[in-house]
């Protein structure tokens, strides 16, 4: 049996990134997903990288959108530039460009795709099924992502048939 759940919202602009953040976190504690905390950790921390990377980056409207399938989480951030995202060099003091390393590293799977009407989706996909072992800690896991590349893949098709060619607000 296939449980779908789903949540879309607009983000404004910088400030909404924390709001967006706790959004998701709200959201996926109200399914009551069994999750641990370094899970919620690694949910929490994609969720801020794509939603200030499509601030940051992208052109407004930016819509989020939350979906669960079972035993899997997606989070699609959805902008409307075409242009795909790229993975920046890390900065000495390390607070810039590492947004799409961080999901590459955190997330199950990620990528991202133009968007049947115009921009893109970018998204990340986490095993959420109660099996899931537990992740490394996420502070030690931060302090190896500087010394290797973790790619972020770009798709023609994202999972979950994302791109649909159907209009719909929602980036899932």
């Amino acid at each position: 049996m296939v449980t779908r759940r789903r949540l879309c919202f607009d983000v404004a602009g910088p400030a909404s990134v924390a709001r967006a953040r706790s959004r998701v976190l709200v959201q996926i504690t109200a399914w009551g997903l069994p999750l641990g905390h370094e899970q919620r950790d690694a949910i929490e921390l994609v969720a801020s990288e794509l939603v200030t990377n499509a601030v940051v980056h992208g052109v407004g409207p930016i819509r989020v959108g939350l979906r669960l399938d079972d035993s899997r989480l997606l989070l699609v951030v959805h902008d409307g530039s075409a242009r795909p995202p790229v993975e920046r060099a890390i900065t000495d003091d390390g607070k810039v460009g590492r947004g799409l390393l961080l999901a590459s590293h955190f997330a199950d799977r990620t990528g991202w795709a133009p968007a049947p009407h115009g921009g893109k989706r970018v998204w990340a996909e986490f095993e959420v099924s109660p099996a899931s072992p537990e992740p490394a800690s996420l502070t030690a896991q931060c302090a190896q992502i500087g010394s290797r590349k973790v790619p972020f893949h770009a798709t023609a098709c994202a999972p979950m048939n994302l791109v649909s060619g159907v209009p719909n607000p929602c980036p899932l």
